[in-house]
C-alpha cells in the first residue's frame, strides 16, 4: 500500500479534510475539541488527542435511539457538537470532524448490526433487531487504521451491565458480542464501507424504508416541540422517561405562547384584577404598557415544560418551590425562551423505585432580560429491568 511522507496511506490522505457534514472546521467543533482536550499536555500525541476525544463524544452526549432526526441539517457536526443525546450516527460524524479538526484521518464508516438485547420498546417501535447504517469512524495513527465507535456512553454500559467501548489507542473499539454476562449483544451482519461525507440522503430514505413507525414517531415527537424545538421525550409507545434519565447540567430549552392583551386582561379579570393588568393607561404611566400578571407568567413558563416533557416522564409529583421570583414585567406579544436546567438527581434511600430532580426554571424576553426564576423538585420513578 502506498503511504505519504507523513507514513499515512494514500487512501487516508482525504479524509483530513471538512465536508458538508463532518465540519471540521465550523467554531462550534473547535470548541468541543478545545474543551476535549484542555487538560492534555501541549506536546501530547495524536493518539492521546484521539484517546481524549473518543472519550469525550462517548460519554458527553448521551446515547438515545429514539433521538432521530428527520432532517439532514440535524446531523451537521456543528449541530451535533451541542447535543444533549444522539444515537450512533451523528455520535460518529461528530467524533470523525473532532478528529479532523486536530489532523487525524477520520472516516465515517456504516454497517448493519443486529441487537440481540433490543428493548421490547424499541423491538415494536423498529418491528426488527436489525439496525441498519450503525454509524462508526476509522480513523489513522502513525499508518495503522483503527474502527471505533463512541455509541455507547459509559453511564449507559454500567447500568445496563453492557461491556464499555473504550479505545486505547492500538486496538479498535467496535460493538462487543457478548455483554457481561456472556449473553449475545452485537452481530456485525454487513459493512457498508467508508465514506468521505454522510451519505444522509442515502440514510433517511432508507431509514423511512425500514422503519414506518419508528419514523412517525419522531415525526409525532418532534412535532410537539414548541417552534420546532425537540426535547427528546415522548410517551409514544410507552417510552417514558425515568429519573435515570437525566443527570446534573442537562438543559432543555422551550418556547412559551405570546400572550395578547386580551388574554392578560382575561385573565386579570378573573385572577389577579389588578389595574396593572386591566386597565391599560394606568398600567402605560407606570410601565410603559400592560403587563401580565405574575401568576399568569408563571403558567405560561411551566405550561411548555409540562405539556412536552413532563407529560411524558414518569412523574409522582411535585414537592414544590423556592426562590421563585419575577424579575421583569412581561408585556404583551412577547414569546420567553425558557431554560430548565437539572441541578440534582437524588435516588431515594428508602424507596429504591424512585427518587428527586431538582431543576432551575428560568425565562428570557425577547431583549434576553430574564424575567422569571425559580427553584423546583419533583418526585420521579426510576427506571426497572430495561435493557440496551
Amino acid at each position: 500500500m502506498a503511504k505519504s511522507k507523513d507514513n499515512l496511506p494514500t487512501e487516508a490522505e482525504r479524509y483530513v479534510m471538512p465536508s458538508h457534514f463532518v465540519e471540521s472546521d465550523s467554531v462550534e467543533v473547535q470548541d468541543f475539541v478545545s474543551s476535549a482536550v484542555r487538560d492534555l499536555p501541549p506536546d501530547a500525541s495524536r493518539r492521546d488527542k484521539a484517546i481524549r476525544l473518543f472519550e469525550a463524544v462517548r460519554d458527553d452526549i448521551r446515547y438515545d435511539p429514539y433521538c432521530f432526526a428527520l432532517d439532514e441539517d440535524s446531523y451537521r457536526a456543528s449541530r451535533v457538537a451541542g447535543a444533549e443525546a444522539a444515537f450512533c450516527v451523528p455520535k460518529a460524524i461528530l467524533l470523525a470532524a473532532c478528529l479532523r479538526a486536530v489532523g487525524i484521518p477520520a472516516a465515517l464508516g456504516f454497517a448493519d448490526v443486529r441487537n440481540h438485547l433490543n428493548t421490547p420498546k424499541l423491538q415494536e417501535l423498529m418491528g426488527t433487531d436489525l439496525f441498519i447504517y450503525h454509524g462508526y469512524v476509522q480513523l489513522w495513527l502513525e499508518g495503522e487504521p483503527y474502527k471505533v465507535t463512541p455509541a455507547f456512553n459509559m453511564e449507559l454500559c454500567e447500568r445496563f451491565g453492557v461491556k464499555p467501548l473504550v479505545f486505547d489507542g492500538y486496538h479498535d473499539a467496535l460493538f462487543h458480542e457478548f455483554d457481561e454476562e456472556n449473553h449475545r449483544h452485537m452481530e456485525y451482519v454487513k459493512d457498508r464501507g467508508l465514506y468521505f461525507d454522510a451519505p444522509m440522503g442515502e440514510f433517511l430514505t432508507a431509514f423511512k424504508e425500514t422503519y414506518p413507525k419508528l419514523e412517525e414517531f419522531n415525526r409525532v415527537r418532534i412535532s410537539k416541540g414548541s417552534k420546532g424545538y425537540d426535547s427528546g421525550f415522548s410517551e409514544e409507545g410507552g417510552l417514558l422517561k425515568y429519573l435515570d434519565d437525566f443527570k446534573p447540567g442537562q438543559v432543555f430549552r422551550f418556547r412559551s405562547v405570546p400572550m395578547s392583551e386580551v388574554a392578560i386582561k382575561a385573565f386579570a379579570e378573573e385572577w389577579d384584577p389588578q389595574r396593572l393588568h386591566t386597565d391599560e393607561d394606568y398600567a402605560t404611566t407606570i410601565h410603559g404598557s400592560l403587563i401580565a400578571s405574575g401568576f399568569q407568567t408563571m403558567l405560561e413558563v411551566f405550561k411548555p415544560v409540562m405539556t412536552e416533557m413532563m407529560v411524558n416522564v414518569a412523574n409522582i409529583g411535585g414537592i414544590g418551590f423556592d426562590n421563585l421570583r419575577w424579575l421583569r414585567p412581561v408585556r404583551p406579544n412577547e414569546p420567553l425562551d425558557i431554560e430548565m436546567k437539572v441541578n440534582s438527581v437524588t435516588p431515594s434511600k428508602s424507596k429504591p423505585d424512585r427518587g428527586v430532580l431538582h431543576y432551575t426554571l428560568s425565562a428570557k424576553n425577547p431583549k434576553g432580560e430574564v424575567v422569571f426564576s425559580t427553584d423546583t423538585s419533583v418526585m420521579i420513578q426510576r427506571k426497572q429491568n430495561d435493557t440496551v
